[in-house]
This record gives structure tokens, C-alpha cells and sequence, in this order.
């Protein structure tokens, strides 16, 4: 059965480990690489201060697929 129904997915990406910008960035590609799935919109990449034990901020985003 097909449809021409258009699910919208928005999802939350984050990383805090390497080079965070490359790291997300070629997530972005990957799943761009997957059949029937399409970059709607994509926010800035914002820098947060990681809650708990020390270690490095976070980058954190969002996409809508």
C-alpha cells in the first residue's frame, strides 16, 4: 500500500566528544542517505555548559525531517 502521506520528524542532536561541528554535521549527511528521508530544516548548532561531572560542553541542534 502506498500513500502520498508526509510524516514529520523532528529530532535532537547533541555531541560534547572530538570535533563536535564535524561530528553532527556528518549525521546530518547520513541521514540524508536514507531512502525517503529528506532535511526539512536544521537549527544553529548552540553550545551548553554539561550538567553533572566535569567534562566538555555540549553542541546541541535540532533537525526537522
Amino acid at each position: 500500500m502506498t500513500t502520498n502521506q508526509t510524516d514529520h520528524i523532528a529530532i535532537a542532536l547533541g555531541s560534547n566528544l572530538g570535533d563536535s561541528c564535524l561530528i553532527l554535521s556528518q549525521a546530518l549527511v547520513h541521514l540524508t542517505q536514507v531512502y525517503g528521508v529528506w532535511i526539512r530544516a536544521c537549527s544553529h548548532w548552540y553550545r551548553t555548559p554539561a550538567l553533572g561531572p566535569p567534562q566538555p560542553d555540549f553542541l546541541n541542534g535540532c533537525a526537522l525531517l
